[in-house]
């Protein structure tokens, strides 16, 4: 059985991510170190993205959001929980948690029983490094 343990679907605040937008054409993507683009990630079809999975032979995707300072890098909790929902038997969902500080624990303990007990989402992820930061590129 293949799993895919960090799918990025064309669906709902994903489409926000440079793979989506910025990095597309970019001769530097780190996608291009693989190959070409998959088409549903040209045409930002969700449909395409499923018939990919079923053609690659995936059994299960696990979609995790992201959640970062930069709302165009940050994925909602919504749309993690949506799309599970939409489709159970494709995917598992961990909600991405930004604690940037200890100021925001408190919210981030809410997010988690929302995201594990409202949602039922199976976990969460946390990228500190990245959702610490600003967004900018520091290197000039």
């Amino acid at each position: 059985m293949i799993i895919d343990f960090r799918v990025r679907p064309p669906y709902g605040s994903f489409r926000n991510l440079t793979i989506f937008n910025a990095r597309l054409s970019s001769a530097d993507r780190p996608a291009a170190w693989v190959g070409p683009l998959a088409n549903s990630v040209i045409s930002a079809s969700l449909d395409m993205f499923l018939r990919e999975l079923e053609k690659a032979e995936v059994r299960q995707a696990v979609v995790w959001g992201r959640g970062v300072q930069d709302r165009k890098a940050s994925t909602t909790l919504e749309d993690v929980a949506r799309l599970v929902q939409l489709h159970p038997h494709k995917f598992s969902g961990f909600a991405g948690l930004a604690v940037a500080n200890a100021v925001n624990v408190d919210s981030a303990v809410r997010e988690v029983e929302r995201a594990l007990v409202e949602f039922k989402l199976k976990g969460i992820t946390l990228e500190p490094g990245f959702a610490m930061s600003d967004g900018t590129d520091k290197r000039g």
